[in-house]
């Protein structure tokens, strides 16, 4: 007997957030922004962000980038949207990869 794919949920650990996909795999979820040339951590939901960066434990970073004027919304409902559309990213400063922990 199958069983249906778990729903995806988010769940906060000491100061990082995460999103967990239908899969299983867990996600840091980190919005963020180039300040100065250099990527700037804000705060998760921030209008000044510019992309989201979704960092897994096994797999390569993605990340997604805000249109102009979008919601940066963190309802499952949004992470998957986001996660689907998101890019594999080859490098990563690793400010985005360790922020708030």
């Amino acid at each position: 007997m199958t069983h249906p794919a778990p729903a995806p949920f988010t769940y906060a650990k000491g100061k990082g957030f995460y999103f967990v996909d239908a899969a299983g795999t867990h996600w840091r979820v980190v919005d963020a922004a180039h300040v100065n040339g250099r990527p700037v951590v804000l705060t998760l939901g921030s209008s000044r962000a510019a992309y989201r960066v979704f960092s897994p434990h096994d797999a390569p970073v993605r990340v997604y980038f805000f249109r102009p004027r979008e919601l940066r919304g963190t309802r499952p409902s949004h992470l998957v949207r986001q996660l689907q559309a998101s890019g594999e990213l080859g490098t990563v400063d690793p400010v985005l990869l360790h922020a708030d922990d």
